[in-house]
């Protein structure tokens, strides 16, 4: 029987996959209440391209309950795949799906390890709501982006325990418009040298604890585009000494934080940067307000990574007209 049977004739919608590997060609769609429980050396590997393994489609009535644990997912071609697509049933009308557990899950080789977007991808159709996601204990390896999230709906997820590999210049985790999301023990690195760890840039109450990574451009890129709102940034016990680019004005709760504070102009050396920078997306732009920036600092930590001296005092490119808060 193949994967793809199984999840219509399994009773109540559970699978559990043996050990072994199970190759699937097309994309298995999912519509609410599947579990798929592996057991050691469980894998699925994915054949086709330009398609996902995974596909949930936010509907009018929402999507509930879905659950994979325990297993390797591949794909054999990156070109256009995606481990779990999660999409919307409209361009016009925002469908919902919630409750996802998703859990000791491996991610190898995909375009995109886990996406989110609009019907169409692009941004000014409607976004679906794609509420209550876990995802723990989880490796994304070899995909050219772990985790995208393009959704102003998107709201309730939790990241823990998640290990990232980046291919040399390709991404890790990039939010583009969530809200109420959690990132705990997140750890990124990479064979040659990776782009940002985390790129956040339309975000509502996002806050990361437990953060490091090595051989990347940054640990962590925020940006602050026109027109939206911009809401507090909570960072706690987070090693980012592997840089920090702050794009357009931020709003940071900084709680025993390690950050760079290399004064050398070498560019292998790392500072926290404020900046004004063009998005990425062509239709995107960006106010140049990075030096009113409001920054609260509470035990954090600066080291010149290249001599392993500290301070306790701020330390950036870029000026900031607003002096930094610190607790006492």
């Amino acid at each position: 029987m193949t994967l793809g049977s199984a999840i219509g004739s399994a009773p109540s919608k559970r699978i559990f996959i043996p050990s072994g590997t199970y190759d699937v060609s097309s994309t298995l769609q999912l519509y609410g209440g599947e579990t798929f429980v592996g057991e050691p050396g469980s894998a699925i590997r994915f054949t086709g391209s330009n398609a996902s393994l995974f596909k949930v489609v936010a509907t009018a009535a929402p999507v509930k309950g879905i659950t994979l644990r325990n297993l390797v997912l591949t794909a054999t071609v990156s070109t256009g795949t995606v481990g779990i697509d999660m999409d919307n049933y409209s361009t016009s009308s925002a469908g919902a799906a919630s409750d996802f557990q998703i859990q000791g899950v491996d991610f190898n080789g995909f375009e995109t390890g886990i996406s989110v977007h609009p019907n169409g991808g692009t941004l000014s159709n409607a976004n679906p709501m794609f509420d209550s996601v876990s995802l723990k204990n989880a490796n994304f390896s070899g995909n050219n982006t772990a985790i995208l999230i393009r959704s102003q709906n998107a709201s309730n997820w939790n990241l823990e325990n998640v290990s990232v590999n980046i291919p040399h210049t390709k991404g890790g985790v990039w939010i583009d418009g969530i809200g109420l999301m959690s990132i705990r023990g997140l750890s990124c690195t990479s064979s040659g040298t990776g782009s940002a760890c985390v790129t956040i840039q339309r975000q509502n109450a996002l806050s990361i604890e437990g953060l490091s990574a090595t051989n990347v451009t940054n640990a962590l890129v925020t940006t602050w585009e026109n027109g939206y709102t911009q809401f507090p940034i909570t960072l706690r016990n987070n090693d980012l000494t592997a840089g920090v680019d702050f794009q357009g004005r931020v709003y940071l709760n900084s709680v025993n934080n390690v950050y760079p504070a290399n004064p050398s102009s070498n560019p292998y050396l790392k500072v926290i940067k404020f900046s004004d920078s063009a998005s990425q997306n062509a239709s995107a732009y960006f106010t140049t307000f990075s030096n009113l920036s409001d920054i609260f600092s509470c035990n954090d930590t600066f080291k010149d990574t290249s001599t392993g001296q500290t301070q306790g005092t701020w330390v950036s490119t870029g000026t900031l007209s607003k002096a930094v808060t610190y607790c006492y």
